[in-house]
């Protein structure tokens, strides 16, 4: 998917505190982000997933398109 989107394949890791969907809007504004790519852990359905709230908030403030990519299901 990178390859074929024609972005960089570097990766900088970085751990930042705070309210999460704040967070990574602002590091991904200081890094002039162009996509944000957020995986959801595979959980039971009546399991509420703390990173559908995120993907929510996110994609309400972040400076840059969020694509959700989903856990790929077992077959």
């Amino acid at each position: 998917m990178i390859t074929d989107a024609g972005l960089d394949r570097s990766v900088d890791k970085r751990v930042e505190v705070g309210e999460p969907a704040r967070e990574v809007a602002r590091v991904a504004s200081e890094e002039a982000a162009s996509l944000i790519v957020l995986n959801t852990p595979r959980h039971p359905w009546w399991r509420h997933d703390h990173n559908d709230t995120l993907a929510k908030d996110l994609t309400a403030t972040a400076p840059c398109p969020v694509m959700v990519a989903p856990h790929p299901r077992e077959r």
